[in-house]
């Protein structure tokens, strides 16, 4: 219930702290 939308926000947070 959500279980794409948890793991999208992961992969952006991860992208993001690449930066």
């Amino acid at each position: 219930m959500g279980i794409d939308e948890r793991m999208r926000e992961l992969e952006m947070r991860q992208s993001h702290n690449r930066g």
